[in-house]
């Protein structure tokens, strides 16, 4: 899969960037139409308003590092740095998340499902960093077939288990399972390609790649916030019901 001739690269890297793109684009929708017909409108806004917040808190664990990362020509930053910071961002999302959670006093099964799709967003940031390194190698093909694969992967794996059990805590606990093992299987596979640094922690590098990323954390995650506010505003005076209508 990641052995092709060098002349079709580029015209396999267009293709397969497109369709990443495109399916982690419709993700959202499509897995909301399937809870809003399986489990109902209510189970759907919550649904929605968990997906909304996981795709705000996915702003800190990306924290708008990738095109930071894959325009670093000079090399400034080590890949290892790259994955050690990736590592202390997708903790800071996740303590976020517990804590917006607590702020907003969600009972225990709206709370779980919130921070199960966060954790399966934590898997999308670390495809992210890895997109980044690949890109960076001229191999944005691979890049988007990895995250075209795992996204096909969790969906289907989401939708059958919900159809299934009807439970949308089993579901997001099983899509978080298939998205870790298909990511690392094919991250591991491509080691015939790449040799894969691990994360270094030298923390002064760190926190400098932190410091100059920062404002780009900012204005996504402030971007993101923006147009999840109606959703909060809604759910806060008529109930999660409203969202799935």
């Amino acid at each position: 899969m990641w052995n092709i001739k060098k002349e079709n690269v580029d015209k396999q890297s267009v293709v397969w960037n497109i369709m990443s793109s495109g399916l982690n684009s419709v993700v959202s929708m499509f897995l909301l139409l399937v809870v809003t017909r399986v489990s109902g409108v209510v189970d759907a806004g919550i649904f929605s308003l968990g997906f909304s917040t996981s795709q705000m808190m996915l702003t800190i664990g990306n924290y708008g590092m990738r095109n930071y990362q894959a325009t670093d020509i000079e090399n400034k930053y080590s890949f290892g740095i790259y994955r050690s910071s990736r590592i202390i961002t997708n903790i800071l999302m996740l303590g976020a998340t517990v804590v917006f959670v607590l702020f907003k006093g969600y009972y225990l099964e709206k709370a779980m499902i919130t921070i199960l799709l966060c954790i399966l967003k934590a898997t999308d940031a670390i495809d992210d960093v890895f997109g980044g390194y690949y890109q960076k190698n001229g191999r944005l093909d691979m890049s988007g077939k990895i995250m075209s694969i795992r996204i096909v992967s969790y969906v289907v794996g989401f939708c059958v288990v919900l159809l299934m059990t009807k439970n949308l805590v089993i579901s997001c606990c099983i899509a978080i399972v298939i998205s870790g093992i298909v990511l690392f299987g094919l991250i591991y596979s491509t080691k015939e390609i790449f040799e894969l640094e691990k994360p270094i922690f030298e923390w002064k590098k760190i926190g400098r790649l932190l410091k100059e990323c920062f404002p780009l954390v900012v204005y996504v995650f402030m971007s993101t916030a923006i147009t999840s506010i109606p959703r909060y505003i809604l759910e806060l005076y008529y109930g999660s019901s409203i969202l799935g209508i």
